[in-house]
């Protein structure tokens, strides 16, 4: 069941800009977790690609965003720089109507220039992050902390564990919302510290919540040697079975990082099948 944008409460400049983009639908997830997180509370929500997971944190944090301009830092956690250029380019485009801009922190970032960012919404890699720690507890002067934990089952590993039990424990913001596709590593590190507050939950697990239906997961356990092969195999039966339709279907492939993609790209051209990177 699709709702509709206004019932999920946001204000009506947010809504109408979605409209422009054709984004008229709130998906499940979207119904659930957007007036959570307007009504100022923690959250913790698990749920598949293709849920619509990245609007229902971006469209509520440009709502309290907009309602406090002045009193608010805003801090989107992402484990890629390209992950965090996809929300920051997302935030920017949305937001554009009240002139509301977030910023994208990649590598380079400093104590002193961090400063300017205060009163906006900061969009960070991890390890962006851990380079200004030091300088959150003298620069952190809005009474409203809001922190969007994204791809929560990859952010929380043993690199990466310290600096987030800082970010919860230390510099006690005031929301958290995290967002994941499986929560079997996240409980796995979250058993090693308390979290005090009480947190909504959410675990996506019936179909019914999913915005394409037809999407089937499976998995195919092989050698690492053949998945290539298997990966050509896949794609030439598709092929073969697409030869009736009118319009065949892309499939999208993810790899660690653009080096690889590189590789892959160019051993597909070599088997005669159309590839290309985004």
């Amino acid at each position: 069941k699709f709702f509709n944008m206004k019932s999920t409460g946001l204000c009506s400049w947010i809504v109408k800009s979605c409209e422009r983009k054709n984004i008229i639908h709130a998906t499940s997830i979207q119904q659930t977790i957007i007036p959570i997180i307007i009504s100022r509370k923690d959250s913790l929500l698990f749920s598949r690609t293709g849920t619509g997971k990245t609007l229902s944190f971006i469209l509520p944090l440009l709502h309290i965003h907009y309602l406090n301009p002045q009193n608010c830092f805003i801090n989107v956690i992402v484990p890629t720089k390209e992950l965090g250029v996809q929300i920051y380019q997302t935030y920017n485009i949305l937001g554009q109507e009240k002139r509301i801009i977030g910023i994208f922190i990649g590598k380079n970032i400093t104590g002193h220039n961090f400063k300017k960012k205060i009163g906006t919404c900061l969009i960070s890699t991890i390890n962006s992050l851990s380079k200004i720690y030091e300088h959150f507890d003298k620069l952190f002067v809005c009474k409203l902390k809001i922190f969007v934990l994204d791809e929560i089952d990859i952010l929380m590993n043993f690199t990466n564990f310290g600096l987030i039990k800082k970010i919860f424990l230390g510099l006690k913001p005031s929301q958290t919302n995290m967002f994941g596709v499986t929560n079997i590593t996240f409980f796995k590190y979250l058993k090693n510290f308390s979290y005090q507050r009480k947190i909504f939950f959410f675990d996506e697990k019936q179909k019914k919540f999913n915005l394409f239906s037809e999407i089937k997961h499976e998995y195919i356990y092989c050698l690492s040697k053949f998945k290539f092969k298997f990966l050509v195999a896949i794609l030439k039966l598709k092929e073969k079975n697409e030869k009736t339709e009118i319009q065949k279907i892309p499939t999208l492939i993810f790899l660690k990082n653009r080096k690889n993609c590189e590789k892959l790209v160019q051993a597909l051209r070599e088997q005669k099948i159309t590839a290309g990177i985004l």
